[in-house]
Protein backbone atom coordinates (compact mmCIF):
# COMPACT_ATOMS: atom_id res chain seq x y z
CA UNK A 1 0.00 0.00 0.00
CA UNK A 2 2.85 2.38 0.80
CA UNK A 3 4.58 1.50 -2.48
CA UNK A 4 1.52 2.24 -4.65
CA UNK A 5 0.99 5.62 -3.03
CA UNK A 6 3.28 7.20 -5.61
CA UNK A 7 1.00 6.09 -8.46
CA UNK A 8 -2.16 7.70 -7.11
CA UNK A 9 -3.37 10.71 -9.15
CA UNK A 10 -4.08 12.72 -6.00
CA UNK A 11 -1.25 11.41 -3.89
CA UNK A 12 -1.08 14.51 -1.76
CA UNK A 13 -4.64 14.07 -0.52
CA UNK A 14 -4.05 10.58 0.86
CA UNK A 15 -1.00 10.29 3.09
CA UNK A 16 1.30 7.25 2.98
CA UNK A 17 0.53 6.70 6.66
CA UNK A 18 -3.14 6.29 5.81
CA UNK A 19 -2.37 3.60 3.25
CA UNK A 20 -0.14 1.75 5.73
CA UNK A 21 -3.06 1.87 8.16
CA UNK A 22 -5.40 0.45 5.52
CA UNK A 23 -2.93 -2.29 4.61
CA UNK A 24 -2.54 -3.37 8.21
CA UNK A 25 -6.29 -3.50 8.72
CA UNK A 26 -6.73 -5.44 5.48
CA UNK A 27 -4.18 -7.99 6.63
CA UNK A 28 -6.10 -8.62 9.85
CA UNK A 29 -9.39 -8.85 7.98
CA UNK A 30 -8.06 -11.34 5.43
CA UNK A 31 -6.15 -13.49 7.92
CA UNK A 32 -9.15 -14.16 10.14
CA UNK A 33 -11.96 -13.66 7.59
CA UNK A 34 -13.35 -10.90 9.82
CA UNK A 35 -13.80 -7.54 8.05
CA UNK A 36 -15.19 -5.87 11.16
CA UNK A 37 -12.12 -6.94 13.11
CA UNK A 38 -10.00 -5.16 10.52
CA UNK A 39 -11.92 -1.94 11.04
CA UNK A 40 -11.76 -2.26 14.82
CA UNK A 41 -8.04 -3.01 14.68
CA UNK A 42 -7.43 0.03 12.52
CA UNK A 43 -9.41 2.36 14.75
CA UNK A 44 -8.28 1.06 18.14
CA UNK A 45 -4.69 -0.06 17.54
CA UNK A 46 -3.37 1.85 14.55
CA UNK A 47 -5.26 5.03 13.87
CA UNK A 48 -6.95 5.75 17.22
CA UNK A 49 -9.72 7.41 15.25
CA UNK A 50 -11.40 7.01 11.87
CA UNK A 51 -10.89 10.10 9.74
CA UNK A 52 -13.38 10.99 7.03
CA UNK A 53 -10.80 11.37 4.28
CA UNK A 54 -9.33 7.93 4.91
CA UNK A 55 -12.45 5.95 5.83
CA UNK A 56 -13.27 5.22 2.18
CA UNK A 57 -9.79 3.93 1.43
CA UNK A 58 -9.76 1.90 4.63
CA UNK A 59 -13.13 0.25 4.08
CA UNK A 60 -12.58 -0.44 0.39
CA UNK A 61 -9.18 -2.00 1.09
CA UNK A 62 -10.64 -4.24 3.78
CA UNK A 63 -13.51 -5.31 1.52
CA UNK A 64 -11.16 -6.10 -1.36
CA UNK A 65 -8.83 -8.08 0.87
CA UNK A 66 -11.77 -10.09 2.17
CA UNK A 67 -12.99 -10.79 -1.36
CA UNK A 68 -9.54 -11.95 -2.46
CA UNK A 69 -9.16 -14.18 0.60
CA UNK A 70 -12.58 -15.78 0.05
CA UNK A 71 -11.87 -16.20 -3.69
CA UNK A 72 -8.63 -18.06 -2.94
CA UNK A 73 -9.63 -20.05 0.15
CA UNK A 74 -13.40 -20.00 0.18
CA UNK A 75 -15.59 -18.74 2.99
CA UNK A 76 -13.34 -20.26 5.63
CA UNK A 77 -13.47 -20.20 9.40
CA UNK A 78 -10.26 -19.45 11.25
CA UNK A 79 -10.57 -22.58 13.39
CA UNK A 80 -12.02 -24.71 10.61
CA UNK A 81 -15.35 -26.50 10.40
CA UNK A 82 -16.57 -29.07 12.87
CA UNK A 83 -19.70 -31.12 13.41
CA UNK A 84 -21.77 -30.85 16.57
CA UNK A 85 -23.12 -34.13 17.89
CA UNK A 86 -26.51 -34.55 19.48
CA UNK A 87 -27.14 -31.95 22.17
CA UNK A 88 -29.70 -31.86 24.97
CA UNK A 89 -30.57 -29.66 27.92
CA UNK A 90 -27.82 -31.22 30.04
CA UNK A 91 -25.32 -28.88 28.43
CA UNK A 92 -27.16 -25.69 29.43
CA UNK A 93 -25.76 -25.39 32.95
CA UNK A 94 -22.15 -26.17 31.97
CA UNK A 95 -22.37 -23.64 29.13
CA UNK A 96 -23.72 -20.98 31.49
CA UNK A 97 -21.05 -21.69 34.09
CA UNK A 98 -18.23 -21.64 31.55
CA UNK A 99 -19.61 -18.53 29.86
CA UNK A 100 -19.91 -16.58 33.10
CA UNK A 101 -16.51 -17.78 34.30
CA UNK A 102 -14.83 -16.81 31.05
CA UNK A 103 -16.56 -13.44 31.11
CA UNK A 104 -15.31 -12.73 34.63
CA UNK A 105 -11.78 -13.78 33.70
CA UNK A 106 -11.97 -11.66 30.55
CA UNK A 107 -12.93 -8.62 32.61
CA UNK A 108 -10.10 -9.33 35.04
CA UNK A 109 -7.71 -9.69 32.09
CA UNK A 110 -8.79 -6.31 30.68
CA UNK A 111 -8.32 -4.61 34.05
CA UNK A 112 -4.83 -6.04 34.30
CA UNK A 113 -3.94 -4.67 30.87
CA UNK A 114 -5.10 -1.22 31.98
CA UNK A 115 -2.94 -1.34 35.08
CA UNK A 116 0.03 0.59 33.54
CA UNK A 117 -2.26 3.36 32.29
CA UNK A 118 -4.24 3.75 35.51
CA UNK A 119 -1.32 3.60 37.94
CA UNK A 120 1.56 5.17 36.07
CA UNK A 121 3.31 6.20 39.27
CA UNK A 122 3.61 2.58 40.42
CA UNK A 123 7.25 1.65 40.93
CA UNK A 124 7.22 -1.08 38.28
CA UNK A 125 5.95 1.22 35.55
CA UNK A 126 8.35 3.98 36.58
CA UNK A 127 11.22 1.53 36.23
CA UNK A 128 9.87 0.43 32.84
CA UNK A 129 9.85 4.05 31.68
CA UNK A 130 13.46 4.55 32.78
CA UNK A 131 14.78 1.18 31.56
CA UNK A 132 12.50 -0.04 28.74
CA UNK A 133 15.01 -2.48 27.22
CA UNK A 134 15.88 -4.13 30.52
CA UNK A 135 12.19 -4.33 31.39
CA UNK A 136 11.36 -5.96 28.05
CA UNK A 137 14.23 -8.38 28.56
CA UNK A 138 12.90 -9.31 31.99
CA UNK A 139 9.45 -9.89 30.52
CA UNK A 140 11.03 -12.09 27.88
CA UNK A 141 12.73 -14.18 30.54
CA UNK A 142 9.45 -14.58 32.41
CA UNK A 143 7.67 -15.72 29.24
CA UNK A 144 10.51 -18.10 28.44
CA UNK A 145 10.33 -19.54 31.96
CA UNK A 146 6.56 -20.00 31.69
CA UNK A 147 7.06 -21.75 28.36
CA UNK A 148 9.69 -24.06 29.84
CA UNK A 149 7.53 -24.92 32.85
CA UNK A 150 4.48 -25.58 30.66
CA UNK A 151 6.37 -27.63 28.07
CA UNK A 152 5.92 -24.95 25.42
CA UNK A 153 2.17 -24.75 25.97
CA UNK A 154 2.23 -20.98 26.58
CA UNK A 155 4.15 -20.09 23.40
CA UNK A 156 2.66 -18.77 20.18
CA UNK A 157 -0.80 -17.58 19.30
CA UNK A 158 -2.51 -20.77 20.45
CA UNK A 159 -4.04 -21.47 17.05
CA UNK A 160 -2.65 -24.99 16.71
CA UNK A 161 -3.70 -26.36 20.08
CA UNK A 162 -7.08 -24.58 19.97
CA UNK A 163 -7.85 -26.12 16.59
CA UNK A 164 -6.99 -29.58 17.93
CA UNK A 165 -9.26 -29.10 20.94
CA UNK A 166 -12.18 -28.04 18.73
CA UNK A 167 -11.93 -30.80 16.11
CA UNK A 168 -10.78 -33.65 18.37
CA UNK A 169 -10.79 -34.87 21.96
CA UNK A 170 -7.36 -33.54 22.85
CA UNK A 171 -7.06 -32.62 26.51
CA UNK A 172 -4.92 -29.90 28.06
CA UNK A 173 -3.01 -29.97 31.33
CA UNK A 174 -4.48 -27.99 34.21
CA UNK A 175 -1.78 -25.32 33.99
CA UNK A 176 -2.34 -24.47 30.30
CA UNK A 177 -4.86 -21.62 30.78
CA UNK A 178 -2.87 -20.19 33.69
CA UNK A 179 0.47 -20.09 31.89
CA UNK A 180 -1.05 -18.72 28.70
CA UNK A 181 -2.94 -16.08 30.69
CA UNK A 182 0.21 -14.95 32.48
CA UNK A 183 2.37 -15.11 29.34
CA UNK A 184 -0.03 -12.89 27.42
CA UNK A 185 -0.26 -10.33 30.23
CA UNK A 186 3.51 -10.17 30.68
CA UNK A 187 4.01 -9.87 26.92
CA UNK A 188 1.61 -6.94 26.80
CA UNK A 189 3.43 -5.25 29.67
CA UNK A 190 6.71 -5.56 27.76
CA UNK A 191 5.40 -3.15 25.12
CA UNK A 192 6.38 -5.30 22.14
CA UNK A 193 4.15 -4.60 19.10
CA UNK A 194 1.89 -7.52 18.29
CA UNK A 195 2.97 -9.42 21.39
CA UNK A 196 -0.56 -9.81 22.65
CA UNK A 197 -1.33 -11.97 19.61
CA UNK A 198 1.59 -14.35 20.17
CA UNK A 199 3.24 -14.40 23.61
CA UNK A 200 6.31 -16.16 22.25
CA UNK A 201 7.35 -12.87 20.65
CA UNK A 202 8.38 -11.62 24.06
CA UNK A 203 11.21 -14.13 24.13
CA UNK A 204 12.86 -12.10 21.37
CA UNK A 205 13.02 -9.17 23.75
CA UNK A 206 15.21 -11.16 26.09
CA UNK A 207 17.59 -11.99 23.25
CA UNK A 208 17.62 -8.37 22.05
CA UNK A 209 18.21 -7.05 25.56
Amino acid sequence: MHFFHRYLPNARIIRPEDLILAGGAAGIAAAFNTPLAGVAFAVEELGRKLETRTSGVLLSTIILSGMVAIALQGNYNYFGHFDVQEANFDIVLPILAIGIGCGVMGGFFSRMLLWPQRYRSFVVWEWRRLHPVWFAGGCGMIVATLGWLSGGMSFGSGYGITSQIIVSDVGLPWHAPITRFLATVVTYFSGIPGGIFAPSLAVGAAVGA
